[in-house]
């Protein structure tokens, strides 16, 4: 889960932990970068679009596409103008915000369970 506001990043992490779900938290992409690299157990990003920082959640999309292209990505982002952009990344998928958790929760599970399906 990437996203550079602690409240939210914060309240998804801990309704996702609720869920079964098992999220790490990373506050931008730089973070997160440095969470696939150190080889943690990553099977799925979920990020935010608009981060401060020399990388955007586009950008970091971009990356896990260049470097760890199974890993899926979800974009969430609330400008229809991201949304279309990080929708021309083949295979990153978006999440309108504001946030629908049971919404996320279910997108986020058919990723992962989509993504095993394909790896067998």
């Amino acid at each position: 889960m990437v996203d550079d506001e602690p409240a939210i990043r914060g309240v998804l992490c801990e309704f996702l932990s609720e869920c079964g779900l098992h999220p790490l938290a990373a506050e931008d992409a730089a973070h997160a970068i440095a969470i696939i690299e150190q080889g943690a157990g990553v099977d799925l990003v979920f990020s935010d679009v608009r981060m401060p920082g020399a990388m955007d959640g586009c950008g970091l999309a971009r990356w896990i596409l260049e470097h760890k292209p199974e890993l899926p990505v979800i974009l969430a982002t609330g400008d229809l103008g991201k949304a279309n952009a990080a929708a021309g990344l083949t295979g990153i998928e978006t999440f309108a915000k504001p946030y629908d958790f049971d919404a996320a929760v279910r997108k986020i599970r058919a990723t992962i369970a989509c993504r095993k399906s394909h790896a067998i």
